[in-house]
């Protein structure tokens, strides 16, 4: 069985860190082998310890939780609205744009500048696709559906770099301002990788 977190074959419950079996068997080559199954039960391990009843953590819950249900779904247009939901969700604050959302995702993924403007030139189209299909002005295509993969791809690895970033932000949260919380503390160094 899987987690969504990993691939999008089970339905992981963030509250209650265990995998739900489904009836649908799993068809495809298994991605596990000696060294990823390791690295899963630390994964694991790390995500278990968690309290995602903590309020700073109630962004992070959302996306887990939307991004999992956009794996369940099987019409293309609920998918797309629960993957912004979860873009939106790690990267958003109080009046953002979706420039400034596209530009924080590129920062926080990308490796090198290269990198940056592929994930900004991949999102920010992805929002005129989204309002398009949602206003009812497209149809989704073939193409749009690998869009939707891609974007879940981005979306996986920006929950994990967040997983991440929660461990070292536990760590050393006393060091931190008491009005950042762990969103903010986020954010803010984003934004000021924009800015620089």
């Amino acid at each position: 069985s899987y987690g969504t977190i990993f691939k999008n074959y089970y339905y992981f419950d963030p509250n209650k860190p265990a995998i739900i079996s489904q009836k649908t068997p799993i068809l495809l080559n298994p991605i596990f082998n000696v060294y990823s199954v390791t690295k899963f039960k630390k994964f694991f391990v790390r995500f278990d310890e968690i309290d995602f009843n903590d309020f700073q953590l109630e962004f992070l819950l959302v996306a887990i939780k939307k991004f999992s249900s956009s794996i369940t779904k099987t019409e293309p247009v609920d998918k797309i609205i629960d993957l912004f939901i979860t873009l939106e969700a790690l990267f958003s604050s109080p009046g953002e744009t979706s420039f400034k959302i596209a530009f924080r995702t590129a920062l926080f993924l990308g490796a090198d500048e290269e990198e940056y403007e592929n994930i900004l030139k991949f999102i920010q189209p992805l929002y005129a696709l989204r309002n398009d299909i949602l206003h009812g002005k497209k149809l989704v295509d073939e193409q749009d559906l690998f869009q939707l993969e891609e974007f879940e791809k981005l979306l996986r690895k920006s929950i994990l770099g967040f997983l991440k970033i929660h461990t070292y932000y536990k760590t050393n949260k006393d060091s931190f301002s008491k009005n950042k919380t762990f969103k903010k503390y986020v954010l803010d160094y984003l934004d000021k990788g924009l800015i620089n």
